[in-house]
């Protein structure tokens, strides 16, 4: 009995294990693909921005000419509750136009600054810290060349708060799910091994008995093991019937 409770607690470690690397796995794919959903989104507002910015820059204006940039990012802005900031800046990082008033004649991030300037054409950058990430793209004019960026900045509460609600939900179904594996486990392992406890510890008492020389032996019925034993019963008899006719005869001659 204490083999087969030892067998279930194995079984039950292993599970746990295994179901516990399961949670962990979805959760990390599960933060990875709603972030990938937040930069995308915010990608697309990038790149309506950028296009209406570069638009103005294609009928020869200057970026800090292009006022009609202040109105353009203030809708985007209003459309995405998780943008804090959108910024339009020059190839110094002078912030020229934001979302709000008190971020105009800023500087902009230094990454995104270094970032656009190793960019070549349309190419958008991404990165994501703990609590916020950023999207950046650089602004091309009529000739060709980076007149600035554009930068937009969220917050990942979004995200965040739906990954904690996932792994709230996610963990109490893998404990129902654990606790109702491990039932079955062992259920099973239990069905299992009793009767081969059961035809083990009456072998071990045949065995024993025959040790004894006690030929009245009671072995199990039934089954490959127990054919293994009668066999070998037959065998171990047929010996010592061997065995007792020799003795007898040597007494013979002896005498």
């Amino acid at each position: 009995m204490k083999l087969v409770i030892r067998i279930i607690l194995a079984l039950a470690l292993v599970n746990s294990v295994a179901v516990g690397i399961g949670v962990v796995i979805l959760l990390a794919r599960y933060e990875s693909m709603v972030s990938d959903l937040q930069v995308s989104r915010v990608a697309v507002t990038a790149t309506a921005v950028k296009n209406t910015v570069e638009s103005q820059l294609a009928l020869g204006l200057q970026l800090q000419d292009a006022h009609d940039t202040v109105s353009v990012i203030a809708r985007a802005a209003k459309r995405d509750p998780d943008l804090e900031a959108i910024l339009v800046y020059d190839p110094d990082g002078r912030v020229l136009f934001a979302n709000r008033e008190a971020l105009q004649g800023g500087t902009a991030p230094p990454q995104a600054v270094a970032l656009l300037r190793g960019a070549s054409g349309g190419k958008q950058v991404s990165w994501r810290d703990d609590g916020f990430g950023l999207v950046a793209v650089p602004l091309i004019n009529s000739f060709g060349v980076p007149a600035g960026g554009l930068v937009l900045r969220f917050s990942r509460a979004t995200p965040i708060r739906a990954l904690e609600s996932a792994t709230e939900q996610l963990i109490s179904r893998a404990i129902f799910v654990l606790l109702g594996s491990i039932t079955l486990l062992g259920g099973a392992t239990y069905l299992t091994f009793q009767p081969l406890m059961r035809l083990a510890r009456e072998a071990t008492a045949g065995l024993e008995a025959m040790a004894q020389d006690d030929m009245v032996v009671s072995l199990p019925s039934g089954g490959w093991l127990a054919r293994e034993l009668q066999t070998f019963e037959q065998d171990a008899r047929l010996a010592l019937s061997e065995i007792n006719q020799a003795d007898i005869r040597l007494e013979s001659l002896a005498k």
